[in-house]
C-alpha cells in the first residue's frame, strides 16, 4: 500500500472513532438534574430582572445556567409555564398546581433574557416549599 493511502485510512479511522465518542458524549450523557443542586442564588424575581436590564452582560456571566431560587407573585400561569412579576418565566417538566396572585418560589436554572418581550426564561423549574 502506498503511504499516503494508509494516512488517509488511519485518519479517516480517527475521526470516525472521535465522531462516535462525540456522538455518545452529547446524545447519552447523564442530564443536569438543577433540583438536586444547592441554589447559588437567592433572589426576588424583580431583582433578578433588574440585574440584566441593568447590565446584561454582566448578568449573563453571573447568573446564566446557574441554579437560582426566584420568589415572586405569579401574574400567569399555563400549562408546565408560570410567570412571576411579568418579568420572570419558569418552565417546569410537568404542570405546577399555583393560583394566580400567590407569592411562591421556585428553583430552576436560568436560561437567558429576552429583550424584546423584556422576561427572564428559567427551565427546570420546581416549587420551594
Amino acid at each position: 500500500m502506498k503511504k499516503s493511502l494508509k494516512i488517509g485510512l488511519i485518519g479517516l479511522l480517527l475521526v470516525g472513532v472521535a465522531g462516535y465518542f462525540g456522538y455518545r458524549y452529547v446524545y447519552h450523557s447523564e442530564r443536569r438534574d438543577v433540583q438536586k443542586e444547592t441554589a447559588v442564588f437567592t433572589l426576588k424575581a424583580l431583582d433578578l430582572h433588574q440585574a440584566f436590564v441593568a447590565n446584561t452582560e454582566k448578568a449573563n456571566a453571573t447568573y446564566l445556567e446557574k441554579a437560582t431560587e426566584v420568589s415572586g407573585t405569579v401574574t400567569a400561569v399555563e400549562g408546565t409555564q408560570l410567570l412571576l412579576d411579568k418579568k420572570v418565566v419558569c418552565i417546569s417538566q410537568a404542570p405546577l398546581s399555583v393560583q394566580v396572585g400567590a407569592i411562591i418560589t421556585v428553583k430552576g436554572r436560568v436560561i437567558g433574557y429576552d429583550d424584546f418581550l423584556d422576561e427572564i426564561k428559567m427551565d427546570q423549574c420546581t416549587l420551594i416549599p
